[in-house]
């Protein structure tokens, strides 16, 4: 779901709370898993509703761009380490666990093979 909150603020309160009801149903059936797609400013504000709660595991997720290691959002084995805080152009971090691995993005149409690299 990309711009996840910007799809909250477009609905009605009766609306957004059966919405969210919903998401954390089908999150409880065990047989779906959500992407949720925000700037780290936008979920920040939404990591103590209980429905976030719920169906946001915090040591998972995909990191794009730099600052990884400056955010308290998704918890990673980083810590304050600057040398791993500036990520290079077309690739960014997934967080496994709180495990961190460099991996390649597949942008514009192009393909490239699987390529990690623990951090």
């Amino acid at each position: 779901m990309n711009g996840f909150t910007k799809i909250l603020s477009r609905l009605s309160e009766d609306i957004k709370k059966e919405f969210l009801d919903l998401i954390v149903k089908v999150k409880e059936t065990e047989q779906f898993s959500y992407i949720i797609v925000d700037t780290v400013d936008n979920l920040k504000k939404l990591e103590y509703d209980n429905w976030y709660k719920t169906i946001v595991a915090n040591n998972y997720g995909i990191w794009i761009g730099n600052g990884v290691a400056d955010q308290t959002l998704i918890k990673t084995n980083i810590g304050f380490k600057k040398v791993n805080n500036e990520i290079p152009n077309g690739y960014g971090i997934v967080i496994k666990n709180t495990k961190t691995s460099l991996v390649k993005l597949i942008t514009d149409g192009e393909v490239s093979s699987k390529s990690e690299v623990d951090l």
